[in-house]
C-alpha cells in the first residue's frame, strides 16, 4: 500500500495491471459460487464464475476474467509515522498520510474498458515553526485510464491522472500536474507476467519520467512474488480463508509547489524508503482489509526555488503503521 500522490501511483498502476492481465490471481480473491458470502449474481440470476482454479484452459481463464472484475472501487488509506527528531536542530516531525479513492470501470467492448474515478490524498506534517515546514501537502486529482486487449495475452493500459499538488495556499498554473502511463502487460503463463512502460510523473524538478517494469511471478499456490523497483514484495497464502501475509520493501516521493510567499523556495518534495510487513484479510469478496508495520529510512523534505535544490531539512528513520480498506462492487 502506498499513500503517496506522486510517485505512490506507479504501484497501483502496477498492480491494476497485474491483476487485469492475470486470471491466476483471482483464485484467491473469489469465493466459489454459492459459498458464504457468495459470489455475485447478475440481473439473470446467474452467479460470478467459479474460482479461475477450477477451470481447465488458459483461454476460459481470461475470457471469464471481465466477468469477475468489479464495476466499482472505493478505496481508503492511511499512514502514520510518530515523531522524529530532525537532524539539522533538535526539533522532531510527525507525519500522517492518508489517501482515498473512487473507480469505475465501463466496459465499452469486449477487449476495451474505460476507467474513470477521483483520488484525493493528504500528507499533515506536524512540527514546530521553527522546522519550516507546510502544515500539509496535499493531491487531488481525476483519474482517467483506457485499457486495451488486443491479443488474449496482451494488455495495454493508458492512463491519466490530472490534478493539483500544493499545499493550496496559493493554488495556480504550477500547481497543476498531469501525469501520465502508458503500459503493458504480456501473460507468459497463468504464473508469470510482465509489466513494461514509461511513467510520466508531472514533476517539475526530479524524476520527471521513470520507466515502468514488474513482474508477477507464482512459483507455488501459496506464494506469490510482486517484484517492482518501488515495491517488492512477497506473499503467502496461509490456510486460513481470505487471509495472505506479505513483507517487502516501498519507495515514496512526492513533489508539491507551495506558497509563492514562502522564504524556503516555491516547491518541495518528500521521499523515504520503507521495509514492512503485513497481512491481506478478506473476508467476503467485495472486502479487502490490509495492515502493515515497518521502518521509514533515508527520509528527508528538499525545497526548490527555481531549479536549484536550496535546503534539506533530514528526518531520522522513524516506525510507521500503515492500512487499507477497499469495497470491491459489481
Amino acid at each position: 500500500m502506498s499513500t503517496d500522490p506522486s510517485l505512490g501511483p506507479l504501484c497501483p498502476v502496477l498492480l491494476v495491471l497485474l491483476l487485469s492481465s492475470a486470471p491466476a490471481r483471482v483464485q484467491s480473491e473469489a469465493p466459489p459460487a454459492g459459498s458464504e458470502g457468495g459470489a455475485p449474481s447478475s440481473a439473470q440470476g446467474e452467479s460470478m464464475p467459479a474460482p479461475v482454479a477450477q477451470q481447465d484452459s488458459f483461454n476460459e481463464w481470461l475470457a471469464i476474467l471481465d466477468d469477475i472484475l468489479p464495476t466499482w472501487r472505493l478505496y481508503g488509506d492511511f499512514a502514520w509515522l510518530p515523531s522524529s527528531d530532525v537532524d539539522e536542530n533538535d526539533e522532531s516531525v510527525e507525519l500522517h498520510e492518508m489517501r482515498f479513492r473512487v473507480g469505475r470501470r465501463i466496459r465499452l467492448t469486449d477487449s476495451v474498458s474505460l476507467n474513470v474515478g477521483a483520488s484525493y490524498a493528504a500528507r499533515e506534517i506536524h512540527a514546530p515553526d521553527e522546522v519550516g515546514l507546510p502544515d500539509a501537502l496535499y493531491s487531488i486529482s481525476a483519474n482517467l485510464g483506457v485499457l486495451y486487449r488486443p491479443f488474449p495475452e496482451v494488455l495495454l493500459a493508458f492512463l491519466l491522472d490530472p490534478g493539483v499538488r500544493s499545499d493550496l495556499e496559493d493554488v495556480g498554473g504550477d500547481d497543476i500536474r498531469v501525469p501520465f502511463t502508458a503500459a503493458t502487460a504480456y501473460t507468459f503463463s497463468p504464473r508469470l507476467i510482465l509489466v513494461g512502460g514509461l511513467f510520466v510523473t508531472g514533476n517539475h524538478h526530479r524524476n520527471a519520467v521513470l520507466p515502468l517494469i514488474g513482474l508477477l511471478w507464482r512459483p507455488h499456490d501459496d506464494w506469490t512474488l510482486r517484484i517492482s523497483p518501488l515495491s517488492p514484495t512477497v506473499i503467502y497464502r496461509t490456510p486460513v480463508q481470505g487471509l495472505r501475509l506479505y513483507a517487502g520493501g516501498q519507495f515514496n516521493a512526492g513533489e508539491y509547489e507551495i506558497d509563492d510567499d514562502s522564504p524556503a523556495g516555491d516547491a518541495i518534495i518528500y521521499r523515504d524508503y520503507r521495509v514492512r510487513a503485513g497481512f491481506l484479510w478478506s473476508p467476503r469478496y467485495w472486502a479487502h482489509f490490509d495492515l502493515s508495520g515497518g521502518l521509514a529510512f533515508a527520509r528527508k523534505f528538499t525545497y526548490f526555488d527555481g531549479d536549484s535544490a536550496e535546503n534539506d531539512i533530514h528526518l531520522d528513520a522513524a516506525p510507521f503503521v500503515a492500512g487499507s480498506v477497499t469495497i470491491f462492487i459489481w
